[in-house]
Formats: C-alpha cells, sequence, structure tokens
C-alpha cells in the first residue's frame, strides 16, 4: 500500500497543546498519565507526524475541507460536557462540575475566573466513578503532597487554606454497580494526608450506609458464590472494599471521606443567609432520596426509590456533580447522536454514519471515530487503547480496499494548504512551538522543586509558543 496523508482530530477547539487531553482531566498523583504524555511526546516526534494546534474545527475550518484535503478523517476529541443533575437547586453558586475543577487543577486556560469556595468543612460529589476518585483525592490531600505536583501555584494555594474535612462521594445504586476501578480506589485509601510530610496518616474511608457491603453482596456462601460468577475485576474490586469495610472506622476529626451508596440528589437547598459576607457559595444541603437495589446482587441490579422512606438531608458547603459526560457536535456536517452524546457511527469499527443530505462529495474521504466521542465517556485508557487499535486497523484497512476500487477519495492528499489557514488568519502551532512551551513550564517549575509550573492562560501559552519568532523580529 502507498503512504496516505491521514488526520486524527484530537480537540475541537482552539489550544495550543498537543497534550491537551491527557494535560487537563488527569490526576497529578498517577504514573499512568504521565506514560500517555511520554507516549504521545514520542508519536509526535516521528517525522511521519504533524501538529497543527490552535485551531478549532468547525469554526476556523470546516470538516467537509478536511475530507478534501485527507485520506481519511478520525475524530478522537473526547467528551467536553457534562452531565447535569437537572434537580432544583443546581443553578446556586457552589453547585460545580467535576470538569471544570479537575480542569481548574489541572491548569486549563479560560478558567481565570474560576475560583471554587473551599471555606466549607463537607463536599459531596454526586457520582461514584474514577472522576469523583481524583475529586476526593486532590480535595483532601495536604499542602505537603499537592506542593510535589504539577497543579499551578495559585492553585495550590487555594487547596492550602482549604477548610475542607469531609467529602461524601454519592451514588444512587450499590457496591457492586459503582463505576470507579480498583487501581482509583486503592490510591485513595493510601492517601497521607499528615501535613509535616514526615510521619503517615492514611486517609479514612467509610461506607454508608452502615453495613452496605454485607447487604448488598451478602454473606457466607452467598458472598462465595457471587464472587466466583464476576468478572475477575469487578471480583477483585469487590473484595477489597469487602476489606476497607472490615476495617476500623477512622477519626472523624480528621479528613475522611465517606461512600455514600443507594441515594439520589433531589434538591440542593441554599444556606440560611448571614451576615458573614464572604462566602461565595450558597450551598446549605443536599436532599437525597433513599433506593432499594431490584434483584439478586449483580452488576446489572437495577434500582428504584422507597417511595415511604424519608428524605435525608446532608448539610453541606459545595456540590460536585460528577454523573458522567457527553461528546459534543463540533461541525454541523457530523452525523451525530445528540440524544446519547456521542457520534453516529455505522458499526462498532469506528466508521462515521453517512450523512442524512443525500449523495456526498466523492472526493470527501471517510470520516471515522474513536474513544469517548464513538462509544461515550465510559472506560478507562485501557479500553481507548484497545478501541484505538480497532479503529486504526479498520482505516488501514478500508484504505487498502478503496486503493484497489480506485476511490478518488485516496488520491494523493496534501493536507491543509498553510496559505489557506494565513488568509484566514490563523496563526498555528507545530510540535516543536509546544516544546518551546513545554521546555518553559519545566523551567519554572524546576525553580519551584515540581515537574513543571503550567501556564493557565492561552496568551501566556501563544507567548511561549512564538518566543524564538517573536525574538528573531526584534532583532532584525
Amino acid at each position: 500500500m502507498r503512504s496516505y496523508l491521514l488526520l486524527l482530530v484530537l480537540f475541537g477547539m482552539a489550544l495550543p497543546q498537543t497534550i491537551l487531553r491527557s494535560r487537563f482531566v488527569y490526576n497529578p498523583y498517577v504514573d499512568t498519565f504521565q506514560n500517555v504524555i511520554n507516549t504521545f511526546t514520542e508519536v509526535a516526534k516521528s517525522p511521519r507526524f504533524k501538529f497543527i494546534g490552535n485551531v478549532t474545527v468547525g469554526v476556523d475550518v470546516r470538516l467537509r475541507e478536511l475530507q478534501r484535503a485527507y485520506a481519511s478523517v478520525i475524530l478522537a476529541y473526547g467528551a467536553a460536557v457534562d452531565q447535569h443533575l437537572n434537580i432544583p437547586g443546581e443553578s446556586l453558586p457552589g453547585v460545580i462540575s467535576a470538569k471544570d475543577l479537575v480542569a481548574w487543577y489541572n491548569g486549563s486556560p479560560g478558567l481565570s475566573d474560576f475560583t471554587p469556595d473551599f471555606d466549607c468543612d463537607t463536599v459531596a460529589v454526586v457520582g461514584l466513578g474514577n472522576v469523583a476518585i481524583d475529586v476526593a483525592r486532590i480535595l483532601l490531600s495536604s499542602s505537603n503532597r499537592l506542593k510535589n505536583t504539577d497543579i499551578p501555584e495559585p492553585v495550590i494555594s487555594v487547596l492550602s487554606a482549604s477548610r475542607i474535612r469531609r467529602v461524601i462521594l454519592i451514588g444512587r445504586r450499590g457496591p457492586l454497580q459503582a463505576a470507579f476501578t480498583l487501581k482509583e480506589v486503592r490510591e485513595l485509601s493510601r492517601l497521607n494526608i499528615s501535613e509535616n510530610g514526615e510521619s503517615s496518616q492514611l486517609l479514612p474511608l467509610n461506607f454508608l450506609p452502615p453495613r452496605i457491603m454485607q447487604t448488598t453482596v451478602g454473606s457466607g456462601e452467598q458472598l462465595t458464590k457471587l464472587l466466583s460468577e464476576l468478572p475477575r475485576p469487578r471480583r477483585r474490586l469487590t473484595q477489597f472494599l469487602l476489606q476497607l469495610a472490615d476495617q476500623k472506622p477512622g477519626n472523624l476529626a480528621s479528613k475522611h471521606c465517606d461512600f455514600l451508596f443507594l441515594r439520589s440528589p433531589v434538591r440542593i437547598i441554599a444556606r440560611e443567609p448571614s451576615a458573614d459576607c464572604s462566602w461565595k457559595s450558597a450551598v446549605g444541603k443536599l436532599e437525597l432520596s433513599v433506593n432499594q437495589l431490584i434483584g439478586s446482587p449483580s452488576e446489572q441490579q437495577q434500582v428504584q426509590v422507597l417511595s415511604d422512606a424519608p428524605h435525608e438531608l446532608l448539610e453541606c458547603g459545595l456540590v460536585v456533580r460528577s454523573i458522567g459526560y457527553r461528546s459534543v457536535q463540533i461541525d454541523q456536517d457530523l452525523p451525530f447522536d445528540h440524544d446519547r452524546g456521542v457520534i453516529k457511527s455505522k458499526d462498532t469499527r469506528g466508521r462515521v454514519a453517512d450523512s442524512d443530505d443525500g449523495p456526498g462529495d466523492p472526493l470527501a474521504c471517510p470520516l471515522y471515530c474513536a474513544g469517548w466521542a464513538k462509544r461515550g465517556a465510559i472506560g478507562v485508557i485501557v479500553n481507548t487503547s484497545l478501541d484505538a487499535r480497532d479503529v486504526a486497523e479498520t482505516v488501514l484497512l478500508d484504505l487498502a480496499s478503496a486503493e484497489l476500487k480506485g476511490n478518488p477519495c485516496v488520491v494523493q492528499k496534501n493536507g491543509l494548504a498553510p496559505e489557506l489557514l494565513q488568509a484566514r488568519g490563523l496563526r498555528t502551532i507545530s510540535f516543536s512551538d509546544w516544546e518551546r512551551v513545554d521546555a518553559v513550564e519545566k523551567l519554572a517549575g524546576r525553580a519551584l522543586g515540581k515537574p513543571r509550573e503550567k501556564l493557565t492562560s492561552v496568551e501566556a501559552l501563544l507567548g511561549a509558543a512564538f518566543a524564538d519568532i517573536v525574538q528573531h523580529k526584534r532583532n532584525n
């Protein structure tokens, strides 16, 4: 097969970083994400790879233009919009999304006005996925631990001044249906919350309501049978949760994290007016309904509200929603399933569905999708890697077939013409430009004894990216 020019759309927005997705949604403590960044960097340095950043697909350049410029276009831009709770009180100040919170503590540009109010004792996180676990870990970390991460210094200052002592993770179903993975909850259980850095005090984890593990997974022979029937990842996670549940409850006077199962948020109640005007959050309580599981213990158990059970009121000063994410339609010509929040596919191999507008342009190449934009915001890095491999194999098979058939959409394509982008006033970012940003951040971080100090505004990022160009013009 001859060589073809392919386009991989990693992001739908105009930001200059090549490592954007892993850079702004990752856990600063987890080495797995650093491995992803290292892999991206290795690929980006290949002479067969070209990065074009600071371009918004669907605005600066249309999808149909990309299809005429490349032999294949792969859409792998993730899920950028969080799901809402859709309950009364959600618009109150102090109700925030985990998406924004994670982006903030990872230094994402565009969040300069986002400063959450941590002047409270208790935070309620609605959701039991890995992102919710990450949020709990950051909110309960000691300042001594935070200073060694690449979290921006202004964010560390806010987190270090936090009064938060308790984070409650709330899920509508039980432990068997929780979406978090063993790796994430194990790391949370090993979090050292000691402030002096020399002693060790592990974060206490509590499971609520009392005896929730026994009532949902059973005991004795019933439990043994259940564990034998569970898939290995779920079995190992359940065994670990049982071990944690058997431990003596931690000191509730110190920082601690509670897992509250079989509860659904019903309403967010504003706090009573106060003479203290320093509060940014207006949240006072979270009203919860009580649920019950239907049927025998399994991962697929359904849940229903206990209609005769009184609602519970949970006092908290901040509510973080973390109940999932949706992808977005980045171009009006892109077939999109708005109900599911994913790109419409012909099959499970990533081929994008045909447009409803009739016969397409014969010179327009096929579209493919991968990752969360294809299958929804589920799974971890391993799942995404397997999906990426499947889609890549599909692209290569389709190219070989198209070549044999003499399909005009795979004729020699030259990519987007630089003149076109320049004519539209676009100043694009190359991988070399990103490496200048990378060097500036690492140098600033070295002075602070941390991996890097991130630039947190688009202006600062572009300034670092084009520093050599600006200096060259000044010298001439």
